[in-house]
């Protein structure tokens, strides 16, 4: 049967179409003179449950629902009783704020291996707050919560893309029995969600079976939001019919984030009727006025990106899905990356509608930048779910690339100015690579130098450190003050702030420029800084009384029901401390009375974060500060002032990170002065156990005497006493002889040394 043939519902249409008009549904059907396509008579409201867990860097998936049969499978014989009890001794022991003993309970429980339905077993009995207590309490509970809440998630996922069980549900849901479809379509949308899609698509598309295609739009109905980005996926195929029937589904579905898709559809596919079905599905869901697909794309990219609504609770999946030879393919995905995914792929379809947007490439540049930048920082921090995306920085590289300089700049500004920092930063490493070295005109890099948010100032100057570009004075000067600034970095503390007091923005400024490890980020849009806190994390939020589009209750709710930021501290600003601590009481961290200023929020936020360890940001700090030493190792000193940074750089040289040391010992050596001798001496004496921290003071002493041509006896002496000390390494005594060497120290005390350093080759002494 031709997909555009017209034709009569069957009398089993006929009957679902009574039955839902019973129950009150009367839905218009989309596909002209064909099927009754209506939802099963049973209001989907009823059925659905929200989420009552979202697990921290990418545990965002519920582990609430399961059906019966996986019940059965885990509640008989559990292969780990003695796993289960001791996590649930710990848990007791928690109650009594007992954690170290608490925690070596549940150490015990993790050694003994249970199998992910134990842990599922585990989870289900374990109350939603003892979670989130073990996650905010210390690292190390965090730990095993997050082992416990994998497994059982893993175990979730396993049962709900089971195939055999699929199958089973999805011929209920085509059966001709009517209780049998409501029960397989409840089990579907339960259990199974998306990953019940694909099993569907055989009925939706085929042609010899009028009533199953029905059936199938029904229990896709059923499934709800969950199947509404397979079916958009789905609507790629070759089979006019089956994009007919996905466009129907979507029809009721009523998801706006199938929008683009569709008005794709409506606009230019080849068959009418797919295109009548997609047009009222428009009409249903975006009205009459709803602008172009490019412009729909282009909108949908931007909101995933910057978290703006589109996405709702528990519409966040553990994948993405594509439509390949003739079959949707599930491609799984940190669910921290979710929405980075779909600006991706919005950006991709508005460039399928018009190669040549402008738009369309910067939005895809915007997204790919922003998802490194998550990536990056997740790997860093050692989560979970990111590792497997490692190595997928390197070709997020590459490809944006390809979008070229102009397209990358305006990308960067357009993150700026929406104060995506970390996805602007990431993008300057880029810029680096596209930009010409001898002409860089009014490069984002050169103005960035100077930028108020230092992780642009030490991206930028990192980036031009090794570009061998050719800048000004002032831009070299720029560029040493901002590494030798980043050496020092031991922790960044981020700050968000939801103020729409325009007057108290220079105060935020002002906290960036004159606190050390503090990164305050105001901004007076409340849903811009809860999107940018569901993708990236802060330490600590600041949330002005007077907000203009939220109540400060619905922010505390929207923080509270995401566990990544269990361990945000909040801090109200407020004209009256006494009377909101009244009404917030212990959901509020601290209070900071009006007029803001820079030493009252510094110092309520000192107070929130005494005793708080640093965690991710110190890594994040570390891994900013020993990128910094290796550029500024390998500036030039002949045309950058590295020699002006030397104070700083004989700081870093005493940190305990050896990446930060080694390179800032490397440049005071190419660039130091006598001022720095004292202190380089310092280090050296003090890392004799760090031989590549000790060879590296000792080469820089040498260097230092031998550039200035003058002696410090207590360099000359300090490196005589490694070059004697047998016990020490020969890399260590070696570079303070190789030092000894480059001094310009008399010829009465270097024969002294040689005589010293008199070796027998019999004895080897």
């Amino acid at each position: 049967m031709d997909s555009s043939s017209e034709f009569a519902p069957t009398s089993v249409q006929c009957k679902a179409w009574v039955e839902s008009r019973s129950e009150g549904h009367s839905p218009r059907c989309p596909v002209k003179k064909t099927h009754h396509l209506v939802p099963d008579p049973l209001p989907r409201s009823k059925l659905r449950v929200r989420s009552l867990i979202q697990m921290v860097n990418g545990f965002a998936r519920s582990l609430l629902v399961l059906s019966a049969a996986l019940m059965a499978s885990t509640s008989g014989a559990f292969a780990q009783d003695s796993a289960r009890d001791l996590f649930d001794q710990g848990v007791q022991l928690l109650y009594q704020n007992k954690d170290a003993e608490a925690l070596q309970k549940f150490k015990g429980a993790v050694s003994l291996d249970p199998s992910m339905a134990d842990a599922y077993s585990i989870w289900k009995k374990t109350e939603q707050r003892v979670w989130a207590s073990m996650m905010v309490k210390n690292d190390e509970l965090a730990k095993v919560a997050r082992h416990f809440l994998r497994m059982a998630q893993l175990e979730r996922k396993r049962f709900q893309a089971d195939e055999a069980t699929i199958r089973a549900a999805v011929e209920g849901a085509l059966s001709d029995d009517y209780e049998t479809r409501v029960q397989a379509n409840n089990d579907l949308m339960s259990n199974h969600g998306d990953y019940a899609v694909p099993y569907l698509l055989d009925a939706l598309g085929n042609a010899d079976e009028d009533t199953r295609q029905t059936y199938a739009i029904l229990a896709l109905d059923r499934i709800g939001r969950a199947a509404t980005l397979p079916l958009v996926a789905a609507v790629q195929s070759e089979n006019a019919l089956l994009r007919r029937n996905a466009a129907a589904a979507l029809y009721y579905i009523g998801d706006s984030r199938a929008l683009p898709a569709l008005k794709r559809l409506a606009d230019s596919d080849a068959d009418a009727s797919v295109r009548e079905t997609a047009h009222k599905a428009v009409r249903k869901i975006g009205g009459a006025e709803v602008g172009s697909a490019l412009a729909l794309y282009l909108q949908h990219s931007h909101d995933y990106l910057v978290g703006s609504g589109r996405l709702r609770d528990g519409d966040v999946l553990d994948g993405v899905w594509s439509f390949a030879d003739g079959k949707l393919v599930h491609r799984p995905v940190p669910t921290s990356v979710f929405g980075l995914e779909l600006a991706k792929e919005s950006a991709y379809g508005a460039l399928a509608v018009d190669p040549t947007s402008e738009a369309g490439l910067i939005a895809l540049t915007r997204a790919y930048t922003a998802e490194r930048a998550v990536v990056a920082a997740a790997v860093r921090s050692g989560a979970e779910d990111m590792g497997s995306l490692e190595g997928s920085l390197g070709e997020i590289s590459i490809t944006v690339q390809l979008a070229g300089a102009g397209i990358v700049r305006k990308a960067f500004a357009q993150s700026v100015a929406e104060g995506m920092v970390p996805a602007a930063a990431a993008t300057l490493d880029t810029l680096a690579k596209l930009e010409d070295p001898d002409d860089l005109g009014d490069s984002p890099l050169i103005e960035s130098l100077v930028h108020e948010d230092k992780r642009i100032r030490y991206g930028a100057a990192m980036a031009l450190a090794g570009m061998n570009a050719k800048l000004s004075d002032a831009a070299r000067s720029n560029v040493v003050a901002a590494l030798s600034r980043a050496v020092l970095e031991q922790s960044v503390r981020l700050v968000a702030v939801i103020d729409p007091v325009v007057e108290n923005r220079g105060v935020y400024s002002n906290c960036n420029s004159k606190s050390e490890g503090l990164v305050v980020e105001a901004n007076g849009s409340t849903t811009r800084v809860l999107a940018q806190l569901a993708t990236y994390p802060r330490d600590v939020l600041v949330i002005h009384e007077q907000l203009e589009t939220m109540l400060v209750d619905s922010v505390l709710k929207f923080c509270k029901d995401r566990p990544h930021l269990a361990k945000m501290k909040v801090i109200l600003v407020t004209k009256d401390p006494a009377g909101a601590q009244q009404v917030y009481g212990a959901r509020i961290d601290e209070y900071l009375k009006t007029p803001v200023t820079v030493e009252g929020l510094t110092g309520r936020i000192a107070k929130v974060l005494e005793g708080v360890g640093a965690g991710s940001s110190r890594m994040e700090a570390e891994v900013t500060a020993a990128t910094a030493a290796k550029a500024i190792a390998n500036l030039d000193p002949a045309a950058f002032p590295v020699g002006g940074a030397s104070g700083h750089l004989v700081q870093a040289a005493q940190r305990t990170n050896d990446a930060v040391a080694v390179p800032s010992l490397i440049a005071l050596g190419r660039a130091g002065g006598d001022g720095d001798l004292a202190g380089i001496v310092v280090v050296m004496n003090g890392s004799k156990a760090r031989e590549s921290v000790c060879a590296a003071a000792a080469d820089a002493l040498g260097r230092i005497m031998a550039r200035s041509g003058n002696v410090n006896q207590a360099s000359i002496d300090a490196l005589a006493a490694l070059a004697r000390d047998k016990g020490l390494s020969a890399a260590i005594r070696g570079a303070a002889g190789a030092a000894l060497g480059r001094a310009p120290i008399l010829p009465g005390t270097r024969t002294k040394l040689l005589q010293d350093l008199r070796v027998d080759p019999s004895t080897g002494n």
